[in-house]
């Protein structure tokens, strides 16, 4: 029975990619690197996010940060994804345990958390750039079993995270990694968007019953 889920925040909850875009295109600039196209950014961009920069041959993390800080989220508001809080709403109603593990900087998930009406569903925020340092931990403090428990996200460290702790992942196609790139890396499941993960949920427990 599926009792705790784990969400990602960017692409799954929040609809920020354009933020983000616009962002690390400013910190491409300052640093004298070409544009990326939207798709070829999709294609490429990965978490943690100093090895996106360190490919492109950019160490100096700190300026990355200030430059990428300064942009975000100008002029480019970011937004609760469609069906988001119904699905945390849902979670709730059934007893189903919510928390958030993001790489975003922790006071924008806060504070898009109340901004979002979202207080009061997710139970547990924590943020780490690599997320495979942190999901067991958390585990353990949500006391979940790794069997009753989902992993969703966007992006393929998303699904390396749940592997690497042993949870179900589901990939969600509404973010940041495009379907072919998550489709390589096997997910459990794959669904289109948050909105489908409460029919996803009720098929798993109604299996397990």
């Amino acid at each position: 029975m599926i009792d705790t889920v784990i969400f990602d925040w960017s692409g799954v909850l929040c609809d920020d990619f354009e933020a983000v875009y616009r962002a690390d295109m400013k910190v491409f600039e300052h640093f004298g690197m070409k544009r990326l196209a939207l798709q070829e950014y999709r294609n490429v961009v990965e978490l943690p996010w100093k090895n996106f920069y360190k490919k492109r041959g950019v160490t100096d993390f700190e300026k990355t940060a200030e430059i990428f800080l300064s942009e975000f989220p100008k002029g480019t508001p970011c937004k609760p994804m469609p069906n988001a809080r119904q699905t945390l709403e849902w979670l709730q109603s059934r007893g189903i345990t919510s928390a958030v593990l993001s790489a975003k900087t922790k006071n924008f998930l806060e504070n898009e958390c109340k901004q979002f009406g979202f207080d009061g569903l997710i139970q547990k925020i924590e943020r780490r750039d690599d997320k495979r340092t942190l999901v067991n931990s958390l585990l353990e403090n949500l006391g979940a079993k790794k069997e009753n428990c989902l992993f969703v996200g966007d992006m393929v460290h998303d699904i390396e995270t749940a592997k690497h702790a042993g949870i179900k992942s589901v990939a969600v196609l509404s973010g940041y990694n495009p379907k072919e790139k998550l489709q390589a890396t096997n997910p459990d499941y794959i669904i289109e968007n948050v909105g489908k993960l409460p029919n996803l949920i009720k098929k798993l427990n109604s299996d397990s019953k």
